[in-house]
């Protein structure tokens, strides 16, 4: 595993429409501030349904985490 604790990268989100935070735990669990909005909350998410096991900006950034570390270790 990574010597990091966590690490994040902030991205525009096209289902948000606004910037989200993407959070990857050395334990490999990933969260997104995106997906703690719910519907009405804000002017810009009132239609949102943003779900964490079907995003694939999130997946992505996992495997390019990992691509790097894979590249790091030889």
């Amino acid at each position: 595993m990574p010597d990091w604790q966590v690490t994040a990268a902030t991205i525009f989100c096209d289902i948000c429409r606004d910037e989200v935070t993407l959070m990857v735990y050395k334990d490999g669990k990933v969260k997104c501030t995106g997906a703690s909005r719910r519907p009405g909350t804000s002017k810009k998410t009132s239609n949102v349904t943003c779900s964490t096991d079907t995003c694939s900006r999130m997946a992505e950034y996992k495997a390019r985490l990992d691509a790097e570390e894979q590249s790091a270790q030889g």
